[in-house]
């Protein structure tokens, strides 16, 4: 069975990832500029730095609280896999393409926006001097980690956050099949129809006849081999284009900042262009070695700038 040798091949991965990841803390810095007070060329700088320091923190909070939702529903799956429980199957089969397609509307636009912007970002945060660098605007990343950490069902009177209404789960889920999970509705709804009281939930206990219908309890192992067989390919690449978007992101996202957990190069290299990729952007960070001027860390760069502007003590 696929999905056993898929959830066999991630979790340690994930468990490991998560576990490291234990304790890490974000900083919230709330950016609220006075108009009337003209800042000099370096205060802009400085000010831009924190704000794509906040970005960077969090788009690895999102890779990580997404790794870690997707594991839990992993787990959960393979324990109904394995006690041959098809209704616990469909339910965190279920729960995991939800998540997957949550998560992808940020975490699929991670590692192609990261990449495309490393050297820009770099030279921000580490290289000293770059004054007439254009400042960097990542609003629509902005929006999408806002709308992946806060997106709620909104109240049907009062006013709404900006990006705080999250959208249906279909709409998720045609999103993510548009980009290449070919069948991922098809899926969902035959996981719905289990997971939810309705006939399917109830037939996959019945065997029919020519003139009789007969109870059974020991058909989980086939209602659930039908659904993998026809979605094998789906499962892939729920798979692949979820978890594997979420580990290239980390591998670019501790490349600029040494301190933040992720996968080893060897744990991605295999995924798409990453090796090549990545040895790009590691021959750019040699390459620049001469022109770093603050430590590696994220967390002591934004200690500086905020002592500088006089905003931390």
């Amino acid at each position: 069975m696929k999905l056993d040798r898929l959830i066999a091949g991630y979790e340690p991965l994930l468990a490991r990832l998560i576990d490291e990841s234990d304790g890490a803390m974000y900083r919230a810095f709330y950016l609220q500029p006075n108009p009337e007070v003209r800042l000099n060329v370096e205060q802009r700088k400085e000010f831009q730095r924190v704000y794509v320091i906040g970005i960077l923190e969090r788009s690895h909070l999102a890779c990580t609280t997404f790794l870690a939702r997707s594991h839990r529903w992993l787990r959960a799956c393979g324990a109904a896999l394995e006690s041959s429980n098809v209704l616990g199957f469909a339910a965190s089969l279920r729960g995991f393409l939800e998540s997957a397609a949550d998560g992808f509307d940020v975490i699929g636009y991670l590692p192609e926006t990261l990449k495309g912007s490393f050297e820009h970002l770099y030279a921000l945060l580490y290289e000293a001097g770059q004054r007439d660098a254009p400042a960097i605007i990542m609003k629509e990343l902005e929006d999408r980690l806002i709308h992946y950490a806060f997106a709620t069902r909104q109240p049907r009177i009062g006013p709404s956050m900006p990006n705080h209404t999250a959208k249906s789960q279909a709409d998720y889920i045609r999103d993510f099949e548009r980009f290449g999970a070919s069948g991922a509705g098809d899926l969902y709804a035959d996981l719905c129809a289990l997971t939810h009281p309705s006939s399917a939930s109830i037939n996959c206990f019945l065997i029919e006849g020519d003139d009789h219908v007969s109870f059974t309890a020991q058909h989980d192992d086939t209602a659930i081999e039908i659904i993998l067989h026809k979605y094998e390919e789906c499962v892939t690449d729920i798979f692949q284009y979820s978890l594997n978007s979420a580990l290239v992101a980390l591998a670019y996202l501790s490349r600029l900042n040494a301190d933040w957990i992720a996968p080893r190069d060897a744990e991605v290299n295999a995924i798409g262009r990453a090796a090549s990729q990545l040895k790009q952007v590691d021959a750019f960070i040699r390459s620049r070695a001469q022109h770093r001027a603050v430590p590696a860390s994220l967390q002591r760069l934004l200690h500086s700038i905020l002592l500088s502007l006089g905003m931390e003590g």
